[in-house]
């Protein structure tokens, strides 16, 4: 099933698909996906990406609502790992996407690895988007995305230089598996093609008609 493009969705159609995506995740590592010492759990997120307004939309709502995969390890049930999937709000604007940004920065300063899924193509305001403005925090020149793959998936490997594993997709292409590190001798795959699919099937019928229709 080819990931599709949920811009012209509101935000909540695109929450629900979030959550549900990251409790597929959540289930298919905990069940032989992560070693024996490690567990998943979804989790409120915490970084400074959340927003707290005087006047909220929808996005904002939802944004301060979002969920963050966390990867614990059973020795002081410590976090090693988080997986991040981009809402819209995250991208609403060029601030949103350095708070975003920072936030998964300060992770990998913390030795807290990160994967970040991205499925929003950048909007003009910030045409690198999330990946881009973590490259720069991490001392790296702004990469550009190839023409007609705006999707961005990034695994960053929580070391003091900048070091990431980054796959672009295009829309209504698969979406291919991504590194999840662990330690600095360890990743397991997160297989997010199959996790998707089993998130989308469990949408309402006359959603994913509208999403399966698009040109």
């Amino acid at each position: 099933m080819p990931v599709h493009d949920w811009r012209a969705e509101d935000a909540g159609v695109f929450h629900s698909l979030h959550l549900s995506w990251l409790c597929h995740l959540s289930g298919t590592l905990n069940n032989g996906g992560l070693p024996e010492c490690h567990y998943s759990l979804t989790e409120f997120s915490t970084g400074s990406e959340v927003v707290a307004e005087e006047i909220v939309d929808e996005e904002t709502t939802y944004l301060n609502r979002r969920r963050s995969l966390i990867i614990r390890h059973l020795n002081g049930h410590r976090i090693v790992a988080r997986v991040e999937v981009v809402t819209p709000g995250n991208k609403k604007s060029a601030a949103r996407i350095r708070e975003f940004a920072t936030g998964i920065n300060e992770a990998l300063t913390r030795g807290i690895h990160v994967v970040v899924l991205d499925l929003f193509p950048s909007a003009d305001h910030a045409p690198d988007g999330i990946h881009g403005a973590v490259w720069a925090l991490r001392g790296n020149d702004e990469p550009h995305a190839p023409e007609g793959q705006p999707i961005v998936l990034s695994s960053y490997f929580a070391v003091s230089h900048a070091s990431a594993c980054v796959e672009h997709v295009a829309l209504r292409q698969p979406l291919p598996e991504m590194p999840l590190f662990l330690d600095t001798m360890t990743y397991v795959p997160v297989p997010l093609e199959t996790t998707y699919q089993a998130a989308f099937r469990g949408m309402p019928g006359f959603i994913q008609q509208r999403l399966e229709s698009q040109a």
